[in-house]
This record gives C-alpha cells, structure tokens and sequence, in this order.
C-alpha cells in the first residue's frame, strides 16, 4: 500500500487551480492523489480528461475495489463519494453530505483514517464549507493542510472555512500548490499518532447504510432538512457537524443555508395557499351575492394583504 496519499477538494471556481496542481506535479510523484470536485449528478463527466492534459500524470475515474499506487489520480465519479481504506479506493451512494455526492468531507476523513499522518490534503475554491470538516480530521492525524490562498480563490467559503476551521492550516498562492505538494510527500512520514478507531462501516462516511444513533452524538431538536429524520451533534476533531439517523451529514454552515432556505420556501408556500385562499373566497362571494358574499369579500381582501406582507418580507430579503 503506498503510504503517501493526496486528497484534493473543490467546487464552484475550482476546476482552473486543480489542474494547475495537477500539472505541476511529477510523473514519479511518490504518492496517490484522489480527487473530488462537486459535479452534477447527472451527465457524463470529462473531468478526468480535463485534468490529464498538460501534466505528466494521468486522472481517471475511481472504480471499486481498485488499489492505490504511486503516481495515480483517481476522481470521483457523478454521484458517487470516493473513500479510501485498506490501500483500496471504494464508491458508495451513500447518503448525501452538506448536500453533496461526492463530498469533500467523505473523503478527507477516510484519508485521515487510512493514511493519517501520510494525507497532504488541499481545499480550493468552493462556497460554504464542505471539506473543512475533513481536514480537521486530517490535522487530527498529523497530516498536512493546504489552502488555496483565498485572495487567489474565485469563491473563497471552502479555504476560509478550513483556514479557519484548523489553526495548522496553511494559505498558498495557487501557482506554489503543486511544487510544494510534490516537496511534502517526498519528506520522510511524521511519527505515527495515537491510533485512530477503526473506521465503522456503518458510518455514512464510509458505506450507503444506516448508522447507529449511539455512533452520532448527542440528540439535537433539529428535523434533518433532506429527510425530516432526528439530528444528532458531535464535535469532531473539533469542528461541530450534524448528522440524522440514516446518515445525511451536514456542517454548522451547510445546515443554516439548508435552514434558511426551507424558511424561504415555507413562507413563498404560505402566500400561495392564502392567494388560493383569496380565489375561493371571491368565486364564492360571486355565487352567494349579499351580505354573505361581501363577507366572502372581506376575508378574501384579507388573505391577500396577509399573502402581500410575506411577500414583502420575502423581497425584502428578511
């Protein structure tokens, strides 16, 4: 098994800084290097082809079971988290995390697990914070944290939260990524730390199953935004995530945008149901006529200064 692994995560604005990592990395780099870029699930992805031209290593997609070896780039592929374990690379629809498939978190923490102090990992350009939760894992097993200098970063929520989520993590200008990933791999390995736990492979992190409540933490009241399931809180090498009973994760960040928008949604559904509201009670007042149908009148004028309020507050950005 080799026992130097490069993880890599990005998303919107990350595609241009990846292959310029790629590229400058050599032919006899002494290490793997696994890849995740947020992509739409559905689609063929050339994303393989696009970060082999003008490097000397060549990317392919990840397939299950393959091995890692020196000098390989695997991708993950649509709608698959890619983990590694035991020297291998796995492909799982596990549930979703921070409403990712591929996430960047998936991967990280089973590189931490796996490779622990033999990870470089580098987060690119990205919005909100998916991978900063994996490279506190990362830091956790004394492996080294690369950032995109987020003054560099098209889109900067993903290298600011890891820089702000690990204190070890470092900001790199775009151009110095590759030369100083390819110095890294090639210094000799950290002492080993304390040994992690063997990864659970019930844990959404690892598998498509369902994990065990008593692996996930401590209750939170909170409805789990995908699939309205009971929440969970832990704190993971100190960065908080939440996580529902059958599996879907989310970071504090990814959580509140979640939230707010299902506020949104909740309030745009409320007007509409008060505009219906209005329609019947005006095709009603039309058939009745007469102090019942100005009474229908009145109470569809106030369903539609109700639904007028929400939508005020609502573009008024409340």
């Amino acid at each position: 098994m080799v026992d130097r692994l490069v993880v890599v995560g990005a998303s919107a604005g990350g595609l241009q800084p990846l292959r310029q990592l790629l590229a400058a990395l050599p032919g006899d780099l002494p290490a793997a290097v696994a890849v995740v870029l947020h992509l739409s699930p559905t689609g063929e992805s050339r994303l393989p082809e696009l970060l082999s031209r003008g490097g000397a290593l060549a990317a392919r997609h990840a397939t299950e079971g393959e091995a890692l070896t020196a000098g390989s780039v695997v991708v993950a592929p649509p709608d698959r988290h890619l983990t590694v374990l035991d020297g291998r690379v796995h492909l799982s629809r596990g549930p979703r995390v921070d409403r990712q498939r591929p996430a960047v978190d998936v991967l990280f923490r089973s590189a931490a697990r796996s490779h622990a102090g033999g990870v470089v990992a580098v987060v690119l350009s990205g919005a909100l914070d998916d991978g900063a939760v994996g490279s506190a894992a990362v830091a956790a097993q004394d492996g080294t944290v690369l950032v995109q200098d987020p003054a560099e970063a098209r889109v900067t929520g993903m290298p600011r939260a890891a820089l702000t989520t690990v204190r070890r993590a470092r900001a790199v200008p775009t151009a110095e990524l590759g030369p100083l990933v390819a110095d890294l791999v090639r210094r000799p390995l950290p002492p080993a730390p304390a040994a992690a736990p063997p990864p659970d492979p019930r844990s959404p992190l690892m598998s498509s199953g369902p994990t065990s409540a008593t692996d996930l933490g401590a209750p939170a009241a909170l409805g789990c935004p995908d699939c309205q399931g009971g929440m969970y809180e832990s704190t993971a090498d100190g960065a908080v995530g939440f996580t529902c009973h059958v599996g879907h994760s989310w970071s504090a960040q990814s959580l509140l945008q979640a939230q707010g928008q299902a506020v949104e949604d909740a309030l745009y559904n409320a007007a509409s149901k008060l505009l219906e509201t209005a329609s019947v009670h005006r095709r009603l007042a039309g058939l009745a006529g007469g102090p019942a149908g100005e009474e229908h009148l009145r109470a569809a004028e106030r369903a539609e200064r109700r639904a007028a309020r929400l939508r005020a507050e609502l573009d008024g950005g409340a």
